[in-house]
């Protein structure tokens, strides 16, 4: 679907005056990079480093991947009929 910055405008116009600081940080994270939108999800970016945990479970995922631990994408959807 295109849209035109006009139909953006028109939006924006609709939106009620209290919830205009809401609108502009959400646009505002979108036009920072700080949003992406996969398959029409929008996702919040996340660039914080790495917790402990996280770290470790890398690690770990990383570690059953060499030694071969690991379930294809093939087998996944057999495993979920689909």
């Amino acid at each position: 679907m295109s849209v035109k910055k006009q139909d953006l405008h028109d939006l924006v116009e609709q939106i009620k005056e209290k919830h205009n600081k809401t609108a502009y940080d959400v646009l505002s994270k979108f036009v920072q990079g700080e949003f992406t939108v996969i398959d029409g999800t929008v996702v919040e970016c996340d660039d914080s480093p790495f917790t402990k945990e996280e770290k470790e479970a890398v690690e770990e995922a990383e570690s059953n991947i060499n030694n071969g631990e690991y379930v294809t994408f093939a087998e996944l959807k057999d495993d979920l009929k689909l």
